[in-house]
């Protein structure tokens, strides 16, 4: 939510430019910043999955452990190609060689 309605809904009176010109006097506090940091923190830890819980939940995907359907499988078992880099492309080179308003033989 915005600055100006967290305000407004921490029971300050005010609404409007003025809730926001007190959210932003508030974001300002080093007790408040610092709060709000551990809060997203703690958020931030416990609801991203690592890169290993996704190839596990991908990988009960792919085998249909959970029921899943077979295009669910499938599309799980190519999301985990592209983590581990099995769809990386080539290097290929190509020698070319262009005329621009001329003669190819001189």
């Amino acid at each position: 939510m915005s600055g100006a309605a967290a305000y407004e809904k921490a029971g300050y009176d005010s609404t409007g430019v003025t809730a926001s010109a007190g959210a932003t006097r508030m974001l300002k506090n080093v007790k408040v910043k610092e709060y709000i940091q551990s809060m997203n923190e703690k958020t931030d830890k416990s609801t991203i999955l690592s890169i290993t819980e996704r190839k596990e939940l991908l990988t009960r995907i792919a085998l249909r452990q959970e029921g899943e359907s077979p295009s669910d499988a499938i599309r799980a078992s190519a999301e985990l190609s592209k983590m581990d880099g099995a769809y990386e492309p080539e290097r290929q080179e190509v020698d070319l060689n262009i005329i621009i308003g001329g003669d190819a033989n001189s």
